[in-house]
């Protein structure tokens, strides 16, 4: 009796997540997208980053964890194979999307004398099984768009850390990306990474690409992920 209750509870809250897709104007201008006024980015580009996620691991249901005035966490279930109380829906992918412009950047990455908008998201797969996906927006008649979507692992320029490396942008500079690297050494535990880098990355051939790294001393007492 138990175990039905909380598999009707579970699966209650899955099902009832509200649909990724967008009921809001598009943006009609680039400066719109990021809202000097509200202090938050346009919600069609949550919208879409929200899509990505839903189209790239397609699970059957889609549920909102958290809905703040800085971030929406969204979660993807998977339906139980059968329909009795041992096989209860599981979260399986977690995405956390910002809402604050501060945490988008922009700038002309491509050199086509428009703006591209990029942020980083975090996704979590449970455990340690989590990375940060950069994405990059482009505009396309008026309307920002996904351009790539690259896993920041790939653009850290770490080859052996032991956890995955994370990559968080910080500005666009004359077309280049720069950004903080960090990075576990291999006696490092997971919640103390030892290496940090001052990491730029450009945009070539349709993709990111990782271009050099510099590391940063991190002071006794201090962590990597101070000033990020």
């Amino acid at each position: 009796m138990y175990r039905a209750l909380m598999l009707i509870l579970l699966f209650a809250s899955c099902s009832s997540a509200p649909s990724s897709k967008s009921n809001q104007t598009e943006s009609d201008h680039s400066e719109n997208a990021v809202q000097k006024n509200s202090g938050t980015i346009d919600k069609d580009i949550i919208n879409q980053i929200i899509n990505h996620y839903q189209q790239l691991y397609k699970k059957d249901i889609m549920q909102i964890y958290e809905d703040s005035d800085s971030l929406i966490g969204v979660s993807f279930c998977v339906k139980p194979e059968n329909k009795n109380d041992s096989d209860i829906p599981q979260r399986d992918i977690d995405a956390s999307i910002s809402k604050r412009k501060r945490d988008y950047i922009s700038g002309d990455i491509d050199n086509d004398g428009s703006d591209e908008i990029i942020c980083s998201v975090e996704a979590d797969g449970g455990g340690t099984m989590y990375w940060h996906d950069i994405f990059v927006f482009s505009l396309v008649n008026k309307k920002y768009q996904i351009l790539t979507v690259k896993e920041s692992s790939k653009l850290c320029g770490c080859t052996e850390s032991a956890y995955p490396p994370v990559f968080y942008p910080k500005k666009i500079i004359g077309g280049l990306i720069y950004g903080t690297s960090i990075c576990w050494d291999k006696d490092d535990i997971h919640s103390s990474p030892s290496l940090k880098y001052n990491t730029s990355l450009k945009f070539e051939k349709g993709k990111l690409v990782f271009v050099k790294k510099k590391q940063v001393v991190i002071k006794n007492g201090a962590s990597a992920f101070d000033n990020l």
